[in-house]
């Protein structure tokens, strides 16, 4: 435990494209997921863009992802260099405390809710599927047994990034030559993997999308941005970036539609193999749009609080979706209101969780830090300023100064 953080670092654009992730899967969710009643109308051009564009809403997850390992592999390497070592038992602390509090309570919550006995509208847990998000590895359940109606739906994501916090620590602590080594590694290890396992499912899409072995690409990609802008942050002008975003969302469209990685019809294993590797180019091409972003520009701080939120925002989503189901089926009222409701259900319940249940973990969680990504909770009421931050306070730690290569 340290009351004296060695250095700060944060780069608030990564925050908004956090928010645009959330977005991204919350649209993908919201929205209807048939086109097809529009062929007769429109032909099929309009509606086969309009599916494909809806698919590929939903890689917001593999930006999640990228973001994920992209910001961890980032803390632990400037940790490295301005401790001399990568603090095991204080990262798995950090974990714990941000992500432990709210999946745990969320998916208490909802098992007491859709215990039959209550006679409410959610769809009951089975106890194999409980156990198994208990035991992070909800990803694995449902790919043998297919998605619950039950709002820890999306919940299954937070068994990957578990799964991959147990295994980058150790592997940053031996410094940025083999955690780039690994890093191909776990690339070439995720194509190959998603090659057999399209091969050899009976349902290959659904498979492939919630594999351990085909996700850790996004993983591996983020830590490889991350170690190549280590030092300093691109410095693309706005039409570059305009560009890249572009560039980005095109190929996750044409990976969607193309590719059909999320068509539930034989796909050939070939090209849902280019899929997930035209979704990996892409989701890089849309980081690289937003890093650096924010030098020597003004965030609003509504979008960087709304990134910060964003753990919150995924969780309650579905929820907020279900219940504003219920309630215009309930009601009679138009199903526009599901979508507009649930946005803001969702919004108030992430505020909440937040400020209520979540912060006192975060305050105690900076204890534990020697890098801070932010300005530590005592100091921040989630809407303070925010700039791009790398300093170091001297502090040598096993023969090295903060500033040693890793």
């Amino acid at each position: 435990m340290s009351d004296h953080p060695v250095a700060n670092f944060y780069e608030p654009e990564l925050d908004v494209l956090r928010f645009c992730a959330f977005l991204a899967v919350f649209a993908s969710h919201a929205l209807p997921d048939d086109y097809g009643a529009l062929v007769p109308r429109w032909g099929h051009v309009i509606p086969a863009l309009l599916q494909a564009t809806h698919d590929a809403m939903s890689f917001g997850v593999c930006i999640f992802f990228l973001l994920s390992s992209y910001l961890i592999t980032k803390l632990l390497t400037i940790e490295r260099a301005a401790t001399g070592a990568v603090h095991l038992k204080n990262f798995y602390i950090r974990r714990v405390l941000r992500i432990w509090p709210l999946y745990l309570g969320f998916l208490l919550l909802m098992w007491v809710l859709s215990n039959p006995r209550l006679h409410l509208f959610f769809v009951p847990i089975e106890t194999g599927r409980l156990l198994a998000f208990l035991f992070f590895s909800g990803n694995i359940y449902t790919g043998l047994f297919g998605f619950t109606l039950n709002p820890i739906l999306p919940l299954w994501t937070v068994s990957i990034e578990e799964q991959f916090y147990i295994l980058w620590p150790a592997i940053a602590r031996k410094g940025s030559v083999f955690l780039r080594r690994a890093s191909w590694t776990v690339l070439a290890i995720s194509v190959v993997a998603a090659y057999l396992l399209a091969r050899s499912s009976s349902n290959p899409t659904h498979v492939l999308w919630t594999s351990s072995l085909v996700q850790f690409q996004f993983f591996a990609l983020g830590a490889l941005v991350a170690l190549r802008f280590a030092k300093r942050l691109p410095s693309f002008s706005p039409a570059a970036r305009a560009g890249l975003l572009t560039g980005g969302v095109a190929l996750l469209v044409l990976a969607a539609g193309w590719c059909r990685l999320k068509s539930t019809g034989s796909v050939p294993a070939g090209l849902l193999t280019i899929g997930y590797e035209l979704t990996a180019v892409g989701v890089v091409l849309i980081l690289l749009a937003f890093l650096g972003a924010a030098r020597g520009r003004h965030i609003p701080n509504a979008l960087t609080y709304l990134g910060k939120i964003s753990y919150g925002l995924y969780v309650f989503h579905d929820l907020s979706l279900v219940v504003s189901k219920y309630l215009a089926d309930r009601f009679h009222i138009h199903h526009g209101f599901r979508a507009g409701s649930a946005a803001a259900m969702t919004l108030v319940l992430a505020m909440l969780s937040y400020r209520f249940f979540e912060k006192p973990f975060l305050i105690l969680k900076d204890r534990f830090s020697l890098i801070h990504s932010r300005r530590p909770e005592q100091a921040s009421d989630g809407l303070d300023s925010v700039a791009p931050r790398y300093s170091f306070v001297e502090r040598p730690a096993s023969g090295l100064s903060p500033s040693s290569s890793t």
